[in-house]
């Protein structure tokens, strides 16, 4: 459920150069928000399931041979954390969806494959690549960097930006991180907003949390005065049905987001970074992005 998303946003650490709000992005991303809500509203008890195939195909893509080699004949094999809702996550009727899942869906289309996803934390994504469990990884995971352990990143797919979540009755007074100058911000330790905000601000109170849920609790029982997160995932508490919460502004980080491949599997990911391309410029990137996060760029 909602009230149990987690968010696993991150392999590295990348120093975010941007300081820029943009409020106009935010109202607009709240209809697609409040979809995906609905739809990981079904029990998941976050045990190990079976391999899937059950993945959007409705998005139409132009196919091609690939010049890759899949590690099973036909087949895409996707490790992904499918406890990441807006990028992974089962529906309520036990779908996989999720932004990155329905582009890699639509990239192993364009290559004439299915994909089918192997539920893989995130934490075990990188051994799952090297020992040839997958062909690629997928966690909303970011670049850039290759991360060691013989794996590597394709191109970003996705801006990791970051929002500012208040209390509705705080939400004309709060806006930015000036107007919280000796007032508490909740951040998920080691998170990117944590970095963020020890680099932009000196003058707020941080207060660490281990996850994302215990971290909007303590905003929504006045522990704290604010949380600073990811965006995807700040929008989705915002957007469910008894929220007492919402966003303020967004800040540009610099972060990039992208998947896991091989190291030794650059045929991958020239595929990859093709089909990226491809997707931009036909619009089927866009159709897949607003399916998740409304009309609030890319």
């Amino acid at each position: 459920m909602m009230t149990t998303a987690r968010l696993w946003l991150m392999l590295l650490t990348h120093t975010g150069e941007g300081t820029v709000p943009r409020k106009t992005r935010i109202a607009a991303s709240f209809t697609a928000v409040a979809v995906v809500l609905a739809a990981c509203g079904g029990n998941r008890d976050g045990s190990s399931v079976a391999d899937s195939t059950t993945v959007d195909n409705t998005t139409p893509v132009e196919s091609v041979q690939p010049t890759f080699q899949p590690l099973s004949a036909g087949t895409l094999m996707v490790c992904a954390d499918m406890t990441n809702p807006p990028f992974g996550f089962r529906d309520g009727s036990r779908n996989d969806a999720g932004f990155d899942i329905d582009l890699l869906s639509a990239i192993a289309r364009r290559y004439g494959l299915n994909a089918t996803i192997k539920e893989t934390p995130t934490d075990s994504i990188v051994v799952a690549l090297t020992d040839d469990v997958c062909d690629v990884g997928a966690s909303g995971t970011t670049v850039p960097g290759d991360p060691g352990r013989g794996v590597m990143f394709a191109d970003s797919y996705l801006d990791g930006d970051l929002a500012l979540l208040v209390r509705n009755d705080d939400a004309e007074a709060l806006t930015d991180l000036e107007t919280l100058k000796g007032k508490t911000i909740a951040v998920e330790a080691g998170s990117p907003g944590e970095k963020y905000v020890r680099e932009n601000s000196s003058d707020v109170k941080l207060k660490t949390f281990g996850d994302a849920v215990s971290m909007f609790r303590a905003l929504e029982s006045r522990q704290v005065d604010a949380t600073v997160n990811d965006l995807g995932v700040s929008a989705l508490r915002a957007a469910e049905p008894a929220a007492t919460v919402k966003i303020t502004t967004t800040f540009t980080t610099g972060r990039k987001l992208g998947f896991l491949v091989r190291n030794d599997n650059l045929a991958l990911q020239n595929d990859i970074n093709e089909a990226l391309n491809i997707f931009r410029a036909s619009g089927t990137y866009d159709e897949i992005y607003k399916r998740y996060f409304g009309n609030t760029g890319s």
